[in-house]
């Protein structure tokens, strides 16, 4: 208690009335525009709370309003935030910049609510361990500490993806509810190390091909210029290990078209609309592709990037080009 009233003093010393402090914070906050920090020798140290946040998430309650119940679903944000942004809004935003807003935005009002639930049900459980004894009670302390500043940071930015930021958290949330169940130690040997086991191989199928779908990805990209046929079979591995994933895709468009293989190119292209409808950039190279033999479908193509990503500037000028060439035909 004498800590906390100490730390209020020495607060209210520092910035004078809280309240003015305050209202001065969340007028910052909603200006709709970022801190000047130039002044400053790191972002951690400003007081300033000027942030372009507002705007990231005006779009994930857009989604939210739109598909209450499945959202956009996961890894969607990046389309919707592109389709719905605002002109003068950051130019290209993976996250929404709020683990809420996230779940919201991918995963609708149900997946908010598990998430909410589970963050609750973790808190709650690490409370009831502190009446069990000192050491319980610290480790509640600890993990429910912890968790609190995961929370609030998470609400500002998209840290959360980092597994080294993320999991110690919940494993201490994990560890502080553990007192409460009354686990015996008497439980069967080997049922732990078999969870263990189930546990590695779920996580060697879910991540190991994914990852190295990603670096035959990188690696295509790196030796497409020596060895073109190598760079297209490590494509090949690389969708055959990830076949959720349109980046093979694209990376096999994108290196055929540098080599000059225009019908592998728009082939690749074409798929890659196929798989992702969304991928407004697909759309805006078939529209390059397009241009000089067959211009109404090119377009075609570029009315589709424009509606997926109205603001891009290099939309915009293609479509400056376009209307100059049809007033020079004409």
């Amino acid at each position: 208690m004498a800590a906390v009233l100490a730390g209020s003093i020495a607060f209210a010393v520092a910035v004078g009335n809280p309240v003015d402090w305050i209202d001065q914070r969340v007028s910052q906050l909603t200006s709709g525009s970022n801190a000047n920090l130039s002044a400053e020798s790191s972002r951690f140290s400003s007081l300033n709370a000027a942030t372009r946040r507002p705007a990231i998430w005006r779009v994930a309650i857009i989604d939210a309003r739109e598909e209450p119940l499945l959202g956009e679903g996961g890894g969607g944000f990046i389309y919707s935030y592109l389709r719905e942004r605002e002109e003068d809004s950051p130019v290209s935003v993976r996250d929404a910049h709020n683990v809420a807003l996230e779940n919201l935005s991918q995963f609708g009002y149900p997946g908010l609510l598990l998430f909410l639930g589970a963050i609750a049900a973790a808190g709650l459980g690490a409370m009831r361990a502190r009446r069990l004894g000192p050491q319980p009670a610290w480790l509640s302390i600890i993990a429910l500490t912890a968790a609190a500043y995961w929370l609030g940071h998470a609400s500002f930015d998209w840290f959360w993806p980092y597994p080294a930021l993320t999991a110690p958290v919940f494993a201490l949330l994990g560890s502080a509810c553990a007192p409460a169940l009354g686990i015996s130690g008497d439980a069967p040997r080997g049922r732990g190390r078999r969870w263990l086991v189930a546990a590695a191989v779920v996580l060697a199928v879910s991540a190991v091909p994914p990852y190295l779908s990603h670096r035959y990805v990188n690696d295509a990209y790196g030796e497409w210029r020596s060895d073109l046929s190598r760079a297209y079979d490590d494509l090949d591995r690389a969708e055959t290990l990830n076949p959720l994933s349109v980046d093979p895709v694209l990376a096999e468009a994108a290196i055929a078209r540098a080599s000059g293989d225009r019908a592998r190119a728009i082939d690749a292209f074409r798929r890659a609309v196929r798989e992702r409808p969304e991928e407004w950039a697909a759309h805006y190279n078939l529209a390059e592709l397009y241009a000089r033999h067959s211009p109404r479908q090119a377009r075609r193509e570029l009315a589709t990037a424009k509606r997926l990503n109205p603001h891009d500037p290099q939309v915009l000028a293609l479509e400056e080009r376009f209307a100059e060439e049809r007033r020079g035909g004409s």
